[in-house]
């Protein structure tokens, strides 16, 4: 059986915590989140396949979809969907190069979003930036494609400094 690790954060007080009932009422916002995982994982399939990536897994440790590109020994990019966490109060997509550079001029985003450099390191597209798009599913893509290859490229130059 694997060690038991404590979590690197820390979680606030819950009733589950106490041996409280888990329950899915108020229904809605269940419904929502199966939404928004539903439709990442299939993006998230066909970034997984286009990159020869790692299966598509919803991490227990961020409660973020994701799946893992390998770009070299010890280099990633990490591409995926937060529900939202202590950064962002909505969902967002990410995509994160590994080892994080240390860079002062990142590299453009087509489809929107920015560079997050606070705590953790990745391209971000929160939801309020691309939902009221008509079309939601080219901006997103073109985010992804942008966010991959401006990793890459970042993971290229760290690897060379």
């Amino acid at each position: 059986m694997p060690e038991f690790k404590p979590l690197h954060y820390e979680l606030p007080e819950h009733p589950l915590g106490g041996a409280g009932a888990f329950s899915f009422e108020p229904a809605a916002p269940f419904k929502e989140m199966r939404r928004w995982f539903d439709n990442a994982a299939e993006t998230l399939e066909s970034v997984r396949k286009a990159n020869d990536a790692s299966p598509v897994r919803c991490w227990p440790h961020h409660f973020d979809i994701a799946t893992l590109i390998t770009v070299a020994p010890g280099a990633t990019i990490g591409v995926g969907l937060s529900p939202g966490d202590g950064s962002y109060n909505e969902p967002y997509w990410y995509v994160g190069p590994w080892p994080h550079p240390q860079v002062e001029d990142w590299p453009e985003l087509e489809g929107g979003g920015h560079w997050h450099t606070e705590g953790f390191v990745a391209a971000v597209l929160p939801a309020s930036d691309f939902v009221p798009e008509n079309n939601q599913p080219k901006r997103l893509e073109e985010f992804l494609e942008s966010a991959i290859e401006g990793s890459r490229e970042l993971l290229a130059a760290t690897a060379t400094t």
